[in-house]
């Protein structure tokens, strides 16, 4: 468990930076994917 949090932390931090670079145009595709990474990792 603490693991699998540890990766959707990492993959959560990534997809920040990616906001950051691509800026409003990458948001929703990066709320989505957040969405679907917790579906797939419960904690």
């Amino acid at each position: 468990n603490v693991f699998i949090a540890v990766i959707i932390e990492t993959f959560a931090e990534i997809r920040v930076q990616f906001q950051q670079m691509w800026g409003s145009r990458g948001a929703p595709s990066d709320v989505e994917a957040t969405k679907v990474t917790f579906n797939l990792f419960p904690i």
